[in-house]
């Protein structure tokens, strides 16, 4: 069971199937379970996950410091994944915690990632690609949204007290930074010159 290839070959373009998750969730329990939850409906990295402590989940989303990258984000939680959490007794530790009750070294958890995805007959994936099919995800939500948006003069005006940014433009916009074939085309502006001058004249920003 093979995972699905985007736009090319490259690591990064290559995204969990439905069929992959379904299994993956179908043959997982307890913290590897919840791990995967956690990476599909966030899109965080490996190290961040089992690092995340209870106390960054209130309920309706989940904030943190990223390490690799400093940034401050605010995850909303998705219902699924909000069922999942609240299902779980919370400790003053972290959240992910393998069978014995502690928490995951970094080789710990990939033995039994690995463990997971061979009961499920996932194959062709990683752990790391559930951050391209989170992003994947959360793009086409905010097409969504966007479709539904209201007018400008009807939106409400935008908070401007936090530097937490939410997780679906910071996700994407790190996802898709690196690819050639996805940056914007430089805008351009029309420039009019007084009377006797040349015509409109169009320069690059």
């Amino acid at each position: 069971m093979g995972g699905r290839l985007c736009r090319g070959g490259a690591r990064r373009e290559i995204r969990w199937s439905h069929e992959q998750e379904q299994a993956f969730l179908a043959h997982s329990t307890g913290g590897i379970r919840l791990a995967f939850l956690l990476a599909l409906h966030t899109g965080q990295r490996q190290g961040d996950l089992l690092s995340m402590p209870w106390r960054a989940y209130d309920g309706e989303s989940i904030r943190l410091k990223q390490g690799k990258t400093s940034a401050r984000v605010r995850v909303p939680v998705t219902a699924e994944l909000k069922a999942a959490l609240d299902a779980v007794p919370q400790t003053p530790g972290v959240i992910l915690t393998n069978r014995d009750g502690e928490a995951w070294t970094a080789d710990g958890f990939r033995s039994s990632w690995r463990k997971a995805c061979a009961r499920a007959g996932v194959e062709g994936v990683t752990f790391r690609d559930l951050h391209g099919t989170a992003a994947t995800r959360l793009q086409s939500r905010d097409a969504r949204k966007r479709r539904l948006r209201p007018s400008r003069a009807n939106r409400p005006q935008k908070s401007a007290q936090s530097s937490i940014r939410t997780i679906s433009a910071g996700i994407i916009r790190w996802h898709y930074q690196a690819s050639p074939s996805l940056k914007r085309p430089k805008k351009t502006r029309s420039i009019t010159r007084p009377k006797g001058g040349s015509n409109n004249k169009t320069e690059k920003d």
